[in-house]
């Protein structure tokens, strides 16, 4: 069996041994990945490597029957020391990964996903701080998903419906429909590209998008679960 290199981003640590811990990772040839890291406990840690959304290069005999892969080598293949530095790209990165955790569910690769998962890393720890990307990352996130909206709309349709992802005229047809105000910011939030620099919302009003944003995700993801890092999102930009 010839050993073969990976690509993948970190979602996951579960402490396994005071010295290692098993990593949940998204790979561009294999999907969803756990890997067996050790030398945690070193001077020369490994744990700089496994932060959330670092992307990593690690080598390995990858046999599909194994739910924990056993690696060596295991390298940053993308600079993560700036989000590292910043506590506010910090908790965003937390945020970003534990919510992959819970949506990237398929076992088959998916390249077009991972390369859009990587620009956005990328692009995120290379440039200053924004307070609207995690936002834009989860508008297009959904179209790789499948659920991006139709944003679409006639006169008189300026309330946006969550549960149907389209807009309407009857703001009372759906409990999940959104009055024109937040209907409007959350359209913003769809329409940017993910190199966006500003959305131009207020503290608020960036804050009821990121909660309406998680309704439309809890709507169209069956079994997402709650997002607990997202209360530490709120208070860190509050």
């Amino acid at each position: 069996m010839i050993q073969q290199a990976f690509e993948g981003i970190v979602l996951r640590k579960i402490p396994y041994t005071s010295s290692s811990a098993i990593v949940h990772v998204y790979t561009h040839d294999h999907g969803p990945m756990a890997i067996m890291v050790r030398g945690l406990g070193k001077k020369k840690s490994k744990s700089v490597n496994v932060q959330p959304l670092s992307v990593v290069e690690f080598e390995c005999y990858y046999k599909p029957s194994k739910e924990v892969q056993t690696i060596s080598n295991l390298d940053l293949a993308i600079n993560h020391l700036p989000i590292l530095t910043d506590p506010y790209k910090t908790t965003v990165c937390i945020f970003l990964a534990e919510l992959l955790s819970k949506v990237l569910r398929e076992e088959a690769p998916e390249p077009e996903l991972y390369h859009f998962l990587r620009d956005g890393i990328s692009h995120f720890s290379a440039h200053p701080f924004s307070p609207d990307f995690h936002l834009i990352f989860l508008g297009r996130l959904s179209s790789y998903l499948g659920f991006y909206p139709d944003l679409s709309a006639r006169p008189g349709q300026t309330d946006f419906d969550l549960e149907h992802g389209h807009f309407t005229d009857h703001l009372g047809q759906s409990i999940h429909t959104l009055n024109e105000t937040r209907s409007m910011a959350l359209r913003k939030v769809f329409e940017a590209g993910l190199l966006s620099e500003s959305l131009g919302l207020s503290q608020l009003n960036r804050r009821q998008a990121l909660n309406d944003m998680m309704m439309y995700y809890q709507l169209h993801l069956d079994g997402m679960g709650k997002v607990k890092s997202l209360d530490v999102l709120e208070e860190v930009f509050s």
